[in-house]
């Protein structure tokens, strides 16, 4: 199993990084909260405007050999992006990926977005400096 962060991706490099931060963390949080969990790797990728791309990512999940890629919105809510374009994207880059590494059996599934919740709102109330 392979995990892709997915963000809408920036113009401005020092944002694009963060996303290979969270990356980082991500992977070391799942091995430390799901120890029984084979993830081989948690890939970033950029919706658009920067790379490496949702193609990209998938890709090195794959050539990792991940069975499973896990399609993981940085996004908070159900916009356009969640809705449309994340879906678009995956599937074009599934039908590309299923015919360069056409003896690999994979499946993919997309995640909900980030969302309101309790976890959410503490960090909301930790960045406005009341907790």
């Amino acid at each position: 199993m392979a995990i892709v962060v997915v963000d809408h991706g920036s113009r401005r490099a020092q944002s694009n990084e963060a996303l290979n931060d969270m990356a980082e963390v991500l992977f070391q949080r799942a091995q430390e909260r799901c120890p029984n969990l084979s993830l081989v790797s948690v890939e970033p990728a950029h919706m658009e405007l920067a790379s490496p791309t949702i193609y990209d990512a998938m890709r090195k999940c794959i050539q990792d050999n991940a069975s499973q890629v896990l399609i993981v919105p940085y996004f908070l809510s159900k916009g356009k992006h969640i809705v449309r374009d994340i879906p678009e994207l995956v599937s074009k880059a599934e039908n590309e990926l299923r015919k360069e590494f056409s003896n690999v059996q994979f499946s993919t599934q997309i995640c909900d977005p980030i969302g309101v919740s309790n976890s959410v709102a503490d960090i909301l109330l930790e960045r406005a400096g009341l907790v």
